[in-house]
Formats: C-alpha cells, structure tokens, sequence
C-alpha cells in the first residue's frame, strides 16, 4: 500500500559509483557512519547537548563527508546525463 501512495520524487536513485569512487569513500563512509550513529544516538538520548551540533558537523567535515558527497553528486551528474 505505502509503494502506491508514496511520493517517490525526493528518493535518490542507485547509482554506480567507478571503482575509483569506490576506492575513494569506502574507508571514510564506515567511520562516517558509525560515527553519526553513535552522535545520533547521543543527541536522542540528552547525552550530547543540541548546542554540539556545529561541533558535529565540523568533526563530519573532518572525516571528509564533503569529498563522499562530491563522489555521490558526480555519480548523479552522470545517471542524469550531465
């Protein structure tokens, strides 16, 4: 029921990254991600203060998020066709 009825416009489609990309943020994304796990966790359970989150961002930053996200939009340029 939630397939019929779900507004779809918004989801990312999958898209392939070369083995370069791969190579790229394979590392980074596990310490990303488990790192985001463990501050979501924290902030959900009032151990982190909201006032860290710049904090956060910036460690996110640190780790190198920016240069995945840049993988990940040159991945989508590409199954866009651009």
């Amino acid at each position: 029921r939630w397939a019929q009825t779900a507004d779809t416009s918004r989801m990312l489609p999958n898209v392939s990254l070369t083995p370069e990309e791969r190579d790229q943020v394979n590392d980074k994304l596990v310490d990303i991600e488990t790192y985001i796990t463990a501050q979501y966790d924290k902030l959900i359970n009032g151990q982190t203060p909201l006032e860290d989150i710049p904090t956060i961002q910036q460690k996110l930053i640190d780790m190198g998020i920016e240069a995945c996200i840049d993988v990940y939009q040159a991945a989508y340029d590409r199954y866009l066709g651009k």
